[in-house]
């Protein structure tokens, strides 16, 4: 009897040890190195009008915070963004690091607008503000999705395939 509780405790623990790993390995932060390695050079970087083409991300939609209660509020925007010309993780269809990078890129627009409120939205230096923010953080987030399918890419080639240059809203709607 004793020795049955004894294994059991043991195939416990080793269940334990485990899932710890498995939580450890599975919740630690993204490969950081390779992205901010081009964070400089994308501060320099500047397309020619050839070397460039226009992307559109999906539009994202959604309903805003409104503490005065009188009525749901809804979101509507649509970024535009300069890519460089070739082969960029956004205009590739069918690769699993370009459709996760779009999902992502939606869900942070719905998740900072939504966390506004309606009067927050029609101000223009938050609307500059979040412009900026999206920026920096749709060229985060595309060099996070091409560096971990891609590890041993060259600086260059990973800020050729992820940089967004300018972004801008094609549609804005706050209603």
């Amino acid at each position: 009897m004793m020795k049955t509780i004894i294994f059991f405790a043991v195939v416990l623990l080793v269940f334990v040890i485990t899932a710890v790993f498995a939580v450890y390995y599975f919740a630690r932060e993204p490969i950081t190195s390779l992205p901010h390695q081009t964070e400089k050079a994308d501060q320099e970087l500047k397309l020619s009008d050839e070397n460039k083409t226009v992307y559109v991300f999906d539009e994202a939609r959604g309903n805003i915070a409104n503490p005065s209660g009188d009525s749901i509020r809804f979101f509507m925007v649509q970024a535009v963004g300069s890519i460089p010309t070739g082969k960029h993780i956004l205009t590739l269809k069918k690769e699993g690091e370009a459709k996760v990078a779009r999902a992502k890129i939606k869900d942070l627009m719905i998740t900072v607008i939504s966390n506004k409120t309606a009067i927050e939205l029609q101000n223009p230096l938050v609307r500059e503000e979040m412009r900026s923010h999206f920026r920096i953080e749709f060229n985060r987030i595309t060099r996070e999705e091409f560096s971990r399918a891609n590890p041993k890419t060259d600086p260059e080639d990973l800020l050729l395939a992820t940089y967004i240059e300018d972004l801008y809203f094609r549609t804005y709607n706050v209603q």
